[in-house]
């Protein structure tokens, strides 16, 4: 999918930028974050996985924003209950 104002060659170009942060996130956060993929829509990219913690989560955000020339439509990367904040 080619996002706003991207040509061909723009498309390769974020293919090559998600392959560098998908290589980031497993080397980086390995055991830490299941799962993980990069897809590109028309508003952006979302991630998705599962993450051990909302820090990992962050983590994973942080990487893409810094890696990625478009930007983050979604992140929909889930955090196990435990970690979730429940309202006072």
């Amino acid at each position: 999918m080619i996002g706003r104002g991207q040509s061909l060659d723009g498309e390769a170009v974020v293919a090559d930028e998600i392959e560098l942060v998908m290589e980031h996130l497993t080397n980086h956060l390995r055991g830490r974050l299941h799962g993980a993929s990069i897809s590109v829509h028309r508003d952006g990219v979302v991630i998705r996985g599962k993450a051990g913690s909302y820090y990992v989560k962050q983590l994973a955000r942080h990487a893409v924003m810094k890696g990625v020339s478009l930007p983050i439509a979604a992140n929909t990367i889930e955090v196990p209950e435990p970690y979730r904040v429940h309202g006072h």
